[in-house]
């Protein structure tokens, strides 16, 4: 309830809770780069609020374990946005502080490439999870090009997926074992 733009509801793997992201800082248009991820139980009922952190944040996934929530996002305080590029951030699933994934990668991890003619800068691409919740896979814009990258959650092993000149607009694991 409340005079808020939420958006991005995702459900929880259980089903049982539903992650979106709100805007909920006093006179919210004057700041409208910054947003958080919030739970609530899929019956309804009171909301959390899961990042703690300045900045924005977008673009989320749950983790098919259902413990971490990664999403696209920034540490940027107030009117600073602009200073930033968008990264991977993890978050536990029952909130706390986010964990910067991607801090060794030094462009946009979204789509930014046409975004003008496309539009898909203002709707990230969630990041996607690997199906035993140890890797996640996400876009880089490099060169003209928007790439796929992933990361280990355990280990620094950045690594591109589908590299050359071209221009990824969606994700999505197939199977079981992708």
């Amino acid at each position: 309830r409340g005079d808020y733009d939420d958006s991005e509801p995702r459900f929880h793997p259980d089903g049982r809770l539903v992650s979106f992201v709100s805007n909920r800082m006093d006179r919210p248009d004057l700041n409208n780069h910054n947003a958080d991820i919030y739970v609530v139980k899929s019956t309804g009922g009171a909301i959390r609020k899961i990042t703690q952190s300045e900045g924005g944040a977008g673009g989320h996934a749950w983790s098919p374990d259902g413990k971490t929530i990664a999403y696209i996002g920034n540490p940027a305080r107030l009117g600073n946005y602009y200073k930033y590029v968008d990264h991977v951030w993890l978050v536990a699933a029952t909130g706390g502080k986010p964990r910067e994934l991607t801090r060794e990668i030094d462009n946009e991890c979204y789509n930014a490439t046409i975004c003008d003619v496309a539009g898909v800068m203002f709707a990230p691409m969630p990041p996607l999870w690997s199906a035993d919740s140890s890797r996640v896979y996400f876009p880089v814009t490099e060169r003209g090009a928007t790439r796929i990258y992933s990361r280990s959650v355990a280990r620094r092993d950045t690594r591109c997926e589908i590299d050359g000149e071209v221009n990824v607009y969606d994700l999505q694991r197939s199977g079981p074992s992708g």
